[in-house]
Parts: structure tokens; C-alpha cells; sequence
């Protein structure tokens, strides 16, 4: 419409304006009423159309026709399955062309990890086996576990898919940091009552 007509409405008066929709935000005050009026234009306004790939035809009894599609003219096989496919099934998934049940099944497996929505933050996981369970009065009894539990985390984690949103491991590295820092103390402390055990004191 903007382009058709290069004007818009005074949100004021309503009177016809003409604008610069080119330079992309413009401000400027009504000549009519005064009011002063600012637009700003979103780069799609100006964006082109998508090419929209339309099925061909079969034209002649040797060409190949679609799987799904037995009317309509192949133009590529399936990556996974080899199936032909013509331009409506044919799935360009990078540099893969797939037809609509392997890429349902690719997705379900997950096999391809920009289709993933969701991972498992192992690094979160350790962080909080290896902090929470001493700043609860009860969970330090369970410690003896969760500080490994988070060590374990940590490092089994580290090369898996990080979050679907880019972050450094310094959760990973803390929870290594705390985990071990609670097995060395347990160590330390059941060596200690151990040799308190087999070397008690003598009351003179």
C-alpha cells in the first residue's frame, strides 16, 4: 500500500500525508492540524517476494515422475531413501533433499541437530548437585553422593550439545571445582575419625 500510494493518514486529523518511505524513519508535523507524526518503516516492507517452486507436469512417457506425485515431473531423489521427488515434496534441508517421511523420522530421531528444541544442561545439573546439597541443613548427609554425582555430570557433559542458546562452561568448571572440593574434605574427615579410632587417646 505504501508503495502504491506513497502517503499515509494523519493519526490526528486523518488527512493524507505524503512520505519518504525510502528513508526508511522519517518525523515531520501535519501541516493541517500541527501534530507532530514520526514513521518508521521495517526493512520487509521493501523485502522481495520468495520464489514459489511450482510442480511440473509429466510431458513425456520416458521422464521420471514424483513418488508421491505420480502426475507431476521428478526433479531430485530423496538423500536418505532415493525416492524422486518433484519441486512441491522435494525438502531442501541444507545440502540434503529429503521427502516429507524422512524428514519427519530424521526429526523424531533427532538426527540432524539443527531440528533439536530441547538438550539436556548437564553443566546446570552439576552446578546445582555440587551447591545446593551444602546449603541445606539435610543435604549434607547426601553430599558424600552429589559431589560426585556433579563431577561426573560435569565431565560427561563437556563435549556434549551445549544450550540451544551459546554460553561458556564455567558452570561445568565450578561444579568441578565444588565437587571436588567436598570429596577432599569427606576423605580427609573419614581419615581423620579412622585414625582417631585405631589410635585413641591415653588419659593419664
Amino acid at each position: 500500500m505504501a508503495e502504491a500510494h506513497n502517503v499515509i493518514p494523519c493519526t490526528k486529523c486523518g488527512r493524507e500525508l505524503p512520505w519518504n518511505f525510502r528513508a526508511g524513519a522519517v518525523s515531520d508535523a501535519c501541516p493541517a492540524c500541527g501534530a507532530e507524526l514520526q514513521v518508521e518503516v521495517f526493512p520487509a516492507l521493501f523485502a522481495q517476494a520468495p520464489q514459489i517452486f511450482r510442480a511440473e507436469p509429466v510431458v513425456a512417457a520416458g521422464e521420471s515422475a514424483c513418488f508421491f506425485h505420480a502426475e507431476k515431473k521428478a526433479v531430485v531423489p530423496c538423500s536418505h531413501c532415493g525416492r524422486f521427488l518433484c519441486a512441491l515434496c522435494d525438502l531442501a534441508v541444507g545440502d540434503e533433499h529429503l521427502c516429507p517421511p524422512c524428514l519427519d523420522a530424521s526429526r523424531k530421531k533427532r538426527t540432524v541437530e539443527r531440528w533439536d528444541n530441547f538438550r539436556v544442561l548437564y553443566d546446570s545439573l552439576a552446578l546445582y548437585l555440587a551447591v545446593l546439597p551444602p546449603l541445606l541443613l539435610i543435604g549434607i548427609y547426601f553430599t558424600p553422593v552429589t559431589a560426585p554425582a556433579s563431577v561426573f555430570l560435569a565431565i560427561y557433559g563437556w563435549k556434549k550439545p551445549a544450550s540451544l542458546i551459546p554460553r561458556t562452561k564455567w558452570r561445568a568448571v565450578v561444579a568441578i571445582f565444588f565437587g571436588l572440593a567436598q570429596i577432599i574434605g569427606f576423605a580427609i574427615l573419614i581419615f581423620a575419625i579412622a585414625r582417631g579410632i585405631n589410635h585413641p587417646r591415653k588419659h593419664g
